[in-house]
């Protein structure tokens, strides 16, 4: 498993990465996702967790206030 830490400013994006599985852990301040080919969007709010499965881009953005999270991902096996 490994994990990256990310620390957005108020309202920016960013793409996560594309491996999946993956899970989102919000900090503090709550972090909205979406998924393409997901209608539903998600708010994922401070010891919230969400995980995706989907191969659809992922794209993550602070809300009110400036935004830190966790994504996890599994070890890809080296070829």
């Amino acid at each position: 498993m490994s994990e990256n830490a990310f620390s957005i400013d108020r309202h920016q994006a960013v793409l996560l990465p594309p491996q999946r599985p993956l899970t989102v852990i919000s900090g503090e301040s709550p972090v909205w996702i979406t998924q393409a080919g997901d209608p539903r969007d998600y708010i994922v709010r401070h010891g919230e967790s969400v995980a995706f499965s989907g191969a659809g881009v992922l794209i993550a953005q602070a809300l009110s206030q400036d935004a830190e999270f966790l994504v996890r991902t599994p070890n890809t096996p080296l070829s």
